[in-house]
């Protein structure tokens, strides 16, 4: 009876919705009454399978699916935004600030977005087409947010925030090379790179600092390589670790 009942939803939305799209206004055919055990929420028949969908939940996902709110794209979408969010907006900036000896600016907002934004490059390079579609989706979010921290900042100027935005994709491209050999080969280049890119007071830096840095760094491809790709990609989630203040408050330390 539940099937059936659901089916008649489904056909009832499909109808209706072919009667907005071809511009006819018909008067939608009334369903059945649904027997009272249905009804009062408790099942006295052990013969009729469980069914743990609500009928109403079930309409709702079919009308989703009809406007395209269940589509791949649309659901890659989102899923790009919520790693987006989870990645790079709930990162702890202030720790890096501190690790990393950085002052409190846009420059080092950009440097450790970038570094987190990359991370997410290297995870989702193994989804094949639906990671490069998430991914597109994540820069332009990132450029995005770029320029309205620039205006935030007070640079209103077209022209300057133009100029600004294609040193920073210069710069951007070039943190993307450095991190790539770091990952590809060992752990003095990656701390090269962090040195090179991260580190503002580069004469006073102790080797913990970088030790910090690239520890977190290698953790957390690893963390994201082993996460699950179905969650990934239709949901946005991946396990993040925070970056540790000290060697022995490291995960797993």
């Amino acid at each position: 009876m539940a099937c059936r009942c659901a089916l008649k939803a489904v056909k009832r939305c499909v109808a209706l919705r072919q009667s907005v799209v071809l511009g006819i206004i018909r008067e939608p055919r009334q369903l059945e009454p649904a027997p009272l055990r249905w009804v009062s929420g408790t099942r006295y028949s052990s013969s009729v399978p469980a069914d743990t969908e609500p009928l109403g939940d079930k309409a709702l996902r079919l009308i989703g699916w009809l406007g395209g709110f269940y589509s791949n794209k649309a659901v890659l979408s989102r899923s790009a935004k919520t790693l987006y969010e989870n990645c790079i907006d709930k990162v702890d900036y202030e720790n890096f600030f501190k690790v990393c000896a950085m002052p409190d600016s846009f420059q080092s907002w950009f440097l450790v977005a970038q570094l987190h934004l990359w991370l997410c490059m290297v995870r989702l390079k193994r989804e094949g087409k639906d990671g490069d579609y998430m991914l597109k989706q994540m820069v332009a979010m990132f450029w995005n947010d770029v320029e309205a921290r620039m205006k935030i900042l007070g640079v209103n100027s077209g022209r300057t925030i133009n100029r600004g935005l294609r040193d920073l994709v210069h710069e951007f491209y070039g943190l993307v090379i450095a991190y790539d050999e770091g990952l590809l080969t060992d752990d003095r280049t990656m701390a090269a790179a962090v040195w090179r890119n991260l580190v503002s007071d580069k004469e006073n830096t102790e080797p913990t600092q970088l030790a910090l840095a690239v520890d977190y760094i290698r953790r957390q491809v690893k963390v994201m390589d082993e996460g699950d790709s179905e969650l990934l990609l239709r949901k946005g989630q991946v396990q993040m670790y925070p970056l540790a203040l000290t060697l022995s408050s490291t995960p797993g330390a």
